[in-house]
């Protein structure tokens, strides 16, 4: 008899038996029993599959959508553990492209549900679980990055351009259809051919609808559409390309990317999705997917085809050979079968080497020089800490500079700061002195004395992540916006510290200010701190010395008039620490309460409803207390007739109060359920501070009227030598 132990059992469930479904198909029966389940439709029959999954010992699906609902529902019924991988047109949601199911519309909650209902999570790259999380709702917790296995290719022959000689070609694959015109960048592509005509072109994919008319009407004469190819077919045009494009708007990893790459392509891609996960220093980055930035990038390609081939060639071979993906995958089901998480989603997935910038081999510029401008007063506590985050960046030590403008601290700042460019070796810090103490002088003072092209405000409370600058500098180069920043992350010290940083951490204490909360990011009217261009100082003016306090939105309001952009991206991490008491809760929300009003007289515009909710709050209590206080006076010295309208009036005075306590109950009911009851007290007091304080800074402002005093000042900043300039060094 034999006493071997029977493999488990995997109901495999997909909807089409794609190359890399198929290869994970493959990877886990070389380890488990598959039953393989094929769901022709939308849906699959119940009765179908409930034998099925009892069968099973776990189901493995690929994709969330309406053909592994049932099959996730069924297996958590019947008390297995389900895999679903996710990452696609599943959690995507882009609809200037019009791709993703998260765009809305019934499959959106397929997807949540489906995702809600699998107890394990995977995912094939850190920026499709990054937007699973942000779009579909996704728990981090029980997600695991695998990325995908390429099989190994042959090595390519050399391919040369010359006299009797075929041109090289110039590959991109994708299927032909109006969405990936864009998506995939089929049509930048095909028009990059034309500054390029000594190259030859070819777009391998099938027709899927008239976009391929649209691509043949633009097509110069050196480009050639081969419509769909088998994959032994496609295989061979990989070893005969010298160069392969992804021009991708969105890009959940790139199966067909790696692929090239394996075969020695030099790959040119945008920092779309998760491309630079794949590519890393071994490739070239388009500055845009503008036909004009991919020519330029492919040209910079075939001038070192070569080298890059052989780097593209070790990178898939390092990081996305097969047997990754198969000890991955395994990792994941084995987990889930012994009834837990496995082990690689507890801690962070290995990752290829961390890209700085484009500074790596192959990048198409320079990085550009930051000048980092910390405006510090009073900071001993927290300056050493701030300083250590800046010097310690993962961008070139070399093209970083700190500058620290003090105020004239009573403490240990200006000590600490020396003693820190000391062991720096006095080169990257400088201590500048900023008499008037205000901050908007602080920051004009910094930026004037700044060297790079590049300006990063931090302040001396802030703890900035390692990757804060490659980041900041990355959305600066992708987005073209004029300001960029990320998300404020509150930190509290104590017990009232931590419900402050909880309070102004949610919705219902700071309004729909989104840099406070919004986990998705895009275009936005302001952000924490602010990464800027030098060029947009030279055009629209430093910042407004007159303002003690929200210089940053009068600046951002400035930016936005002059036809500028800001852009949040919550990638860009730092740490802030909060006010520890509720007297400077108070007395911070007063200051940016009764300056906001300033700001607003001078940018009507940028008024929102969010700036008047306090304000209305405090009229509205004040004048319902004012009406509770008098009330009984008046009802003991009215007649008859006076006394019942003044009780009739007695309950719609405390109305407002009665409003606020209910919604600021339920506000902090919902928080104190995520994070512990003992913080739900402390929470309603802060609510209470920030929005007072707040609202009555705003009113005392309204009722002193306009001063003369309230004249802006802002100071030029004169233009820096062209010489000097390399944010936008890679354009053509």
């Amino acid at each position: 008899m034999s006493s071997m132990k029977p493999r488990p059992r995997v109901l495999f469930v997909h909807n089409k038996l794609t190359p890399f479904v198929r290869a994970d198909r493959d990877l886990l029966r070389a380890r488990y029993d598959v039953e393989e389940l094929a769901v022709a439709g939308r849906w699959t029959a119940p009765w179908r599959l409930w034998p099925a999954v009892g069968r099973s010992d776990i189901l493995f699906c690929w994709f969330a959508s309406a053909h592994s609902l049932v099959p996730a529902l069924l297996g958590r019924l019947r008390g297995r553990p389900v895999v679903v991988v996710v990452g696609g047109y599943d959690t995507a949601n882009r609809p200037e492209t019009g791709y993703g199911h998260q765009r809305g519309g019934l499959k959106k909650y397929v997807v949540r549900a489906t995702i809600r209902l699998a107890t394990h999570l995977i995912t094939n790259s850190r920026f499709t679980r990054d937007e699973a999380v942000r779009e579909a709702g996704a728990s981090r917790d029980k997600m695991t990055v695998v990325y995908h296995g390429i099989a190994p290719s042959g090595v390519p022959p050399a391919l040369t351009v010359g006299d009797g000689e075929a041109p090289a070609i110039v590959l991109t694959v994708g299927n032909v259809d109006r969405v990936n015109l864009r998506r995939k960048g089929l049509e930048p592509f095909v028009r990059a051919a034309a500054w390029l005509p000594d190259l030859r072109f070819v777009l391998a994919g099938a027709w899927l609808d008239d976009a391929i008319e649209r691509l043949r009407e633009i097509a110069p004469p050196n480009v050639t559409f081969t419509g769909g190819l088998s994959d032994a077919e496609l295989a061979a045009v990989f070893r005969q390309a010298a160069v392969y494009v992804q021009a991708s708007a969105h890009e959940g990893f790139g199966v067909a990317l790696a692929e090239a790459m394996s075969a020695g392509c030099a790959p040119v891609v945008t920092r779309a999705g998760a491309l630079p996960e794949v590519v890393g220093d071994a490739g070239v980055y388009a500055v845009s997917a503008a036909p004009a930035d991919v020519a330029t990038a492919i040209r910079q390609a075939m001038a070192d085809r070569d080298a890059l081939g052989a780097a593209a060639r070790a990178r898939v071979t390092q990081w996305f050979a097969l047997e990754r993906r198969a000890g991955g995958v395994a990792a994941v089901v084995d987990g889930a079968l012994a009834g837990r998480f496995s082990p690689a989603a507890k801690k962070r997935p290995a990752k290829p080497p961390a890209r700085r910038g484009t500074a790596g081999k192959g990048a198409a510029g320079p990085l550009p020089f930051v000048s980092v401008v910390i405006p510090t007063r009073d900071e001993q506590s927290s300056i050493a800490a701030c300083l250590e985050a800046v010097l310690q960046q993962d961008y070139p030590a070399t093209r970083i500079e700190a500058l620290v403008v003090d105020g004239r601290s009573r403490d240990r700042t200006r000590a600490i700061v020396r003693e820190i460019a000391d062991a720096d070796g006095g080169t990257r810090i400088r201590l500048l002195d900023n008499p008037r103490g205000v901050t908007s002088t602080a920051l004009n003072i910094g930026i004037q004395a700044a060297h790079g092209e590049v300006i990063a405000r931090v302040d001396g409370h802030t703890v900035v992540a390692p990757d804060y600058l490659r980041r900041c500098i990355e959305a600066l180069r992708d987005s073209g916006a004029d300001n960029v920043g990320g998300m404020m992350r509150p930190r509290g010290h104590g017990y009232i510290g931590a419900c402050i940083a909880l309070a102004t951490g949610s919705r219902f204490g700071i309004g729909d200010s989104r840099f406070h909360y919004d986990e998705r990011g895009g275009p936005a009217e302001t952000v924490y701190l602010g990464c800027f261009r030098r060029a947009i100082f030279e055009r629209v003016g430093l910042f407004d010395e007159s303002l003690a306090r929200n210089q940053d939105d009068e600046l951002n309001d400035r930016i936005l008039t002059a036809g500028g952009s800001i852009w949040l991206d919550p990638h860009i991490r730092s740490t802030y620490a909060n006010r520890g008491s509720l007297r400077a809760l108070w007395r911070q929300y007063y200051q940016y309460g009764y300056w906001k009003v300033r700001v607003l007289r001078r940018h009507p515009q940028a008024l929102r409803p969010r700036h008047l909710a306090p304000a209305a709050l405090v009229a509205s209590l004040s004048a319902s207390a004012l009406l509770g206080a008098l009330t009984p006076r008046l009802l003991r010295s009215s007649g008859s007739r006076s006394d019942r309208r003044m009780r009739a009036a007695y309950p719609p005075a405390l109305a407002a109060w009665g409003a606020y306590a209910v919604a600021s109950l339920g506000a902090g009911l919902i928080v104190a359920a995520r994070v512990g009851w003992r913080y739900l007290p402390g929470l309603l007091a802060s609510f209470w501070t920030l929005h007072l304080g707040y609202g009555a800074g705003f009113l005392a402002a309204l009722l002193c009227g306009p001063r003369a005093a309230d004249r802006p000042i802002i100071p030029r900043l004169e233009p820096q030598p062209a010489a000097t300039t390399r944010l936008d060094s890679e354009a053509p």
